[in-house]
């Protein structure tokens, strides 16, 4: 079965360790998912130093 193309913002990272309706959804969504075959991220983000 096809899994669903999400977008999700990495936010603040407090929403990973507090408990907040954002974090009930990311929890939720993250049960209610197979495991996927592949993960595609995009980042602005990149270090240079290495």
């Amino acid at each position: 079965m096809a899994q669903p193309a999400l977008f999700i913002s990495h936010g603040s990272p407090i929403m990973a360790v507090q408990q907040s309706p954002t974090s009930d959804f990311l929890k939720a969504l993250g049960k209610s998912l197979n495991t996927p075959r592949a993960i595609v991220i995009f980042s602005a983000h990149f270090d240079m130093a290495h």
